[in-house]
């Protein structure tokens, strides 16, 4: 494993036996990486006869950041909330005392990019309790609650 413009190569795991090798990215900084996979058949085989693989994955990038939400107003109509990731914002969406979802209405921006901002309509008076969910473009979620009285 080497990360994007690093010189050295890392070794995220030596002597898998097992035909099944899951990589484990989840502990990783957020950058984009080159992973190399060198494969050995010397057990059973003399010296000589013995083959060594090796093969280079292109750059990948590993992102285990959820997406930065942002409390920017809030009035007895809506909330409003800035969005943003590093790559891009996919998607938000909503929900009120715990009932169905519903896709938020986008105030500035798009999804697809870095930024975005975001309305919940708020309906009703007295004790409410608001969900927001934001994925970004690599399945992260970011989640905040509000309790309103």
């Amino acid at each position: 494993l080497r990360p994007e413009g690093g010189n050295a190569w890392l070794p995220p795991a030596r002597g898998i036996e097992e035909p099944f090798f899951v990589f484990e990215s989840r502990t990783l900084p957020d950058v984009r990486y080159s992973l190399k996979v060198i494969v050995r058949d010397s057990d059973g085989n003399t010296e000589g006869e013995a083959l060594i693989i090796e093969r280079e994955v292109p750059l990948f990038t590993v992102d285990n950041t959820p997406p930065s939400v942002t409390e920017k107003a809030m009035t007895n109509a809506s909330i409003t909330v800035a969005l943003s990731d590093d790559d891009a914002v996919r998607a938000a969406r909503y929900c009120v005392d715990g009932r169905a979802w519903s896709p938020v209405t986008v105030a500035a921006g798009t999804f697809g990019s870095k930024t975005v901002t975001i309305e919940i309509p708020l309906s009703g008076k007295g004790p409410r309790w608001v969900a927001l969910e934001a994925g970004d473009l690599h399945g992260n979620r970011a989640v905040k609650g509000w309790l309103l009285p």
